[in-house]
C-alpha cells in the first residue's frame, strides 16, 4: 500500500499568524470598552471626511413631469371601468398596467400606453391590440400606430387609468358624456306643471 504525502495541516480561522490576517480598526479599543455598556463592539466608523466630486443624471424627474402633463391632458379624454367595458375593434386607447412584481410583492403601475384594439377575446378577460405611440405636441396630444407596431395581449383585470382617444367606443363615451352635461346645466331651469 502506497503511503500518501502528508500535507501541512489548514490552519484554523482563529489560529493564523497575525502577519497573515487583515487589520481591521474599529477604534481605540480600550477607550471604547471603557465607554460603552450601550455600543456594540463592531461599531462603524468613517476613517477621514470625503466629498462627492459627481453625481448621476436622474432621468426619472423629468419623466415624471411629462408623465404628470400627459395625465392632465388625458383627464379631458372619455374613461370607463376597463374591467366592465366591452371593447371594439378600432378603438385607441391610452392606458397604465397595475401589475403585481414577483420579487417583492408590490403593486407596479406603469407609465401611459397606447394602442389600438384589435380583439377582445369571448370572455371580455384579455384584449389584443397593436402598439401606437402617445406623445405632448405643443400642449396637445399626439398618438399614431408606432413604426414597428406589435401585438400585443393585456388582461383587462390589468387595466388601470383607462382614457378612450378615438375610435366607437370614444364617440359613444363623448357623446354620454355630452348629453350628462348638457341635463346638468338645463336641469334647474325645467318646471313641471300639475294639470287640473
Amino acid at each position: 500500500m502506497a503511503k500518501l504525502a502528508s500535507l501541512p495541516p489548514r490552519a484554523a480561522c482563529g489560529n493564523q499568524d497575525k502577519a497573515s490576517r487583515p487589520s481591521v480598526s474599529l477604534g481605540n479599543g480600550s477607550q471604547d470598552a471603557s465607554k460603552g455598556a450601550g455600543k456594540s463592539k463592531y461599531e462603524e466608523r468613517w476613517k477621514r471626511p470625503y466629498k462627492v466630486v459627481a453625481t448621476v443624471l436622474d432621468k426619472r424627474s423629468e419623466q415624471s413631469s411629462m408623465n404628470d402633463s400627459l395625465t392632465a391632458l388625458l383627464n379631458s379624454y372619455p374613461t370607463a371601468a376597463a374591467a366592465s367595458f366591452r371593447f371594439v375593434p378600432t378603438d385607441v386607447i391610452a392606458y397604465k398596467t397595475l401589475t403585481l412584481c414577483v420579487d417583492t410583492w408590490q403593486p407596479v403601475l406603469s407609465e401611459w400606453r397606447c394602442g389600438q384594439v384589435q380583439s377582445m377575446d369571448v370572455q371580455g378577460t384579455a384584449v389584443e391590440m397593436s402598439t401606437w405611440t402617445l406623445a405632448i405636441t405643443d400642449g396637445s396630444i399626439v398618438f399614431h400606430e408606432a413604426i414597428h407596431s406589435e401585438q400585443q395581449s393585456v388582461q383587462a383585470s390589468e387595466i388601470n387609468d383607462l382614457r378612450f382617444l378615438s375610435g366607437p367606443s370614444y364617440s359613444s363615451l363623448r357623446n354620454a358624456d355630452d348629453e350628462q352635461n348638457a341635463s346638468k346645466t338645463t336641469g334647474g331651469t325645467e318646471q313641471v306643471v300639475p294639470q287640473k
